[in-house]
């Protein structure tokens, strides 16, 4: 009789899902190693920047010193500005001669007899006048003779349409202790202002007028004496030869009320 082999169920393994979870292992351990390997500093390098900050930042703070902007701007292309020709260069000359010539021709009685100072520069025509001559002494109220004055530069003024500063300065004798004026500043600021609306009353136009007041701290001769503080007490009048005072504070006027800022 022929032996029958009894075959008994064959049972899968269990542990086949190891190998692979092994494999994957591997690689997920060969990718750190390369991502460690990418993203690894060079220590000499790391050292070498380490030093260079380390130099910037110790360094004591230099804020008082200006910035040097060279090296940064040293890439950049510079465009330059454009120069005026001659025939744009050539009107402005005349014109400031013009206006030298006119406050001559119209103030040389008051110029000899020393009681208006002219002197120009290539930027400005000063007319300067005694305040003396316009306000009694430590007041703002104008004198006739003042009046008469003002009258006459006012019909001079108005053959140039130049903007005019109206500066006025003091010595350095304190105000009345119960005047009005709690100092030279109000008194200085009051007199500008008196006299630029004089002469807007005699028909300069208020756009080309400024007033300024410079208290005693301006002083062109000593305090020490009374000649000196004489000299001190003026009404200047400063004319702008080429007119950019004003068209600098008329072009922020303009930004201002377009823009509503």
């Amino acid at each position: 009789m022929a032996h029958r082999r009894h075959h008994q169920n064959e049972i899968p393994s269990t542990s086949r899902w190891m190998v692979s979870y092994a494999d994957f292992l591997t690689l997920l351990f060969a990718f750190f190693v390369v991502l460690y390997a990418i993203s690894s500093v060079h220590n000499e390098k790391f050292k070498e920047l380490s030093r260079a900050l380390s130099g910037i930042f110790d360094q004591p703070t230099r804020s008082a010193k200006p910035i040097q902007l060279d090296n940064i701007f040293e890439t950049l292309q510079l465009v330059p500005a454009p120069q005026p020709n001659d025939e744009e260069i050539n009107p402005i000359i005349e014109q400031s001669d013009q206006i030298m010539a006119t406050l001559w021709q119209h103030l040389e009685t008051q110029i000899k007899a020393e009681k208006i100072f002219l002197r120009g520069s290539e930027d400005w025509v000063e007319v300067a006048v005694n305040a003396d001559l316009v306000f009694p002494p430590g007041s703002a109220l104008m004198t006739d003779d003042g009046d008469a004055m003002l009258s006459l530069l006012a019909e001079t003024f108005k053959t140039f349409p130049n903007p005019i500063n109206v500066e006025a300065f003091t010595d350095n004798a304190p105000v009345a202790e119960n005047g009005p004026w709690q100092s030279n500043w109000e008194l200085s600021a009051q007199r500008a202002a008196g006299v630029a609306r004089i002469l807007m009353y005699e028909g300069i136009a208020p756009q080309r007028l400024a007033a300024v007041g410079y208290a005693e701290y301006q002083p062109v001769a000593t305090n020490d004496d009374e000649e000196g503080r004489q000299i001190n007490r003026r009404i200047l009048f400063v004319i702008d030869r080429l007119g950019n005072s004003r068209a600098r504070v008329g072009e922020i006027t303009k930004h201002y009320v377009t823009t509503g800022h």
